[in-house]
């Protein structure tokens, strides 16, 4: 064997080597990353945290604890979440705040053809209020 293709093969060798771990990190990298975003993130593209969120901005009790305006927090924690076909129920919390202050919100729904409901309790300092049990208030 000439040294040229001792050394073309090992080359060769190491590359294939490279190629497969780097396989191996992206496969194991997506697990997580899906996980991460189903538990924190896709909540947050459903119509009833869009609802949940209208109802809690338009709240006296949390503005007056939280100041104007009041932004959501960057991940919404998933507890619960079924959808099929003409029933959505589920729960999740998130963060939200203000300038002064902020507090943790969750959220329980259920939506079929015979009913709907919406559970909101905002959280800040150990006192917790109830900002809405009902009827779902918003529209599709």
């Amino acid at each position: 064997m000439s040294e040229d293709n001792y050394w073309t093969g090992a080359f060769v060798r190491a590359l294939k080597r490279i190629g497969r771990l780097a396989g191996v990190a992206v496969t194991v990298a997506i697990l997580p990353a899906i996980l991460i975003y189903v538990f924190c993130f896709s909540i947050k593209t459903t119509s009833e945290y869009r609802c949940a969120l209208q109802v809690v901005k338009e709240d006296a009790r949390v503005l007056a604890s939280t100041g104007a305006p009041i932004q959501p927090g960057w991940i919404a924690w998933t507890k619960y979440y079924e959808s099929g076909g003409m029933l959505t129920q589920g729960m999740f919390v998130t963060y939200v705040s203000g300038p002064d202050g902020g507090g943790t919100l969750e959220v329980n729904f259920y939506r079929a053809p015979v009913g709907a409901t919406l559970g909101i309790w905002f959280s800040k300092g150990g006192e917790e209020i109830e900002v809405y049990d009902g009827r779902y208030p918003c529209d599709e």
